[in-house]
């Protein structure tokens, strides 16, 4: 799939969340796959997925804590999403079909997911403070 194609289905994708949400106020980080056929997104904080073309959504999390920020991997085999199972945002990975997530961080400030980066790791960003020893 081009960039420009890509952008320009991000965009009417967006569109489409935003008109959703005016209806379900709580459709969050929608994201597409690479090839532009599903669509995950965070709804009463739980990641789902949903086909591109519309259909059916499928609940890939159920947990009492907020799931959010979803993120296709390049293959579209897993996806990451942050959450706040422990009392900050940590970062979670797993299969895109579902199934038990796995915590990747552990540290007790907040991580936020960003993206995949091309070599297969994740990019988020963290309040971690970082005190320069002299």
């Amino acid at each position: 799939m081009s960039k420009t194609f890509r952008s320009i289905l991000t965009i009417l994708l967006f569109t489409s969340i935003i008109i959703l949400a005016e209806d379900s106020p709580f459709v969050r980080y929608p994201a597409i796959n690479s090839n532009g056929t599903q669509i995950a997104f965070s709804y009463q904080g739980d990641i789902w997925t949903v086909p591109a073309t519309g259909g059916k959504a499928v609940r890939l999390t159920i947990h009492e804590a907020y799931d959010g920020y979803p993120q296709w991997s390049n293959d579209d085999s897993q996806i990451a999403f942050s959450s706040d199972r422990f009392g900050n945002n940590d970062i979670y990975v797993m299969p895109a079909e579902g199934g038990t997530p796995k915590r990747l961080t552990y540290h007790s400030a907040s991580d936020v997911l960003n993206d995949w980066a091309s070599n297969g790791e994740l990019l988020f960003t963290s309040n971690r403070l970082f005190q320069q020893v002299e």
